[in-house]
């Protein structure tokens, strides 16, 4: 799932494995800027740095993970914000529209 992706843990498993290696990069690129910025910081910038080591060659997956964490709400929204009613739908047990 998207959360997964963002992640790092599950990129997904298209037959296009040059597809896959530019979304990796591409997601590399933004947390490393994300990381500059972050552990520029007066404040707490030390601890930040510590907490957001790169150990595995540019994929800061604790920073991607509390990313994830604070933003996937938003992430959400944007990703359902056009589709209004159309995309929730009444269940059985519920006249009201549900969704995840």
């Amino acid at each position: 799932d998207t959360g997964d992706i963002i992640r790092g843990r599950d990129l997904y498993r298209g037959g296009n494995n040059k597809r896959r290696q530019q979304l990796d990069d591409k997601l590399k690129k933004i947390f490393g800027k994300i990381h500059d910025e972050v552990t520029r910081r007066k404040q707490n910038g030390q601890a930040l740095q510590a907490r957001y080591q790169d150990e595995n060659g540019g994929n800061f997956f604790q920073l991607r993970e509390d990313w994830w964490i604070a933003n996937r709400n938003d992430v959400w929204k944007a990703m359902t914000c056009k589709a209004e009613g159309a995309y929730f739908r009444a269940t059985c047990s519920d006249s009201e529209r549900s969704g995840t």
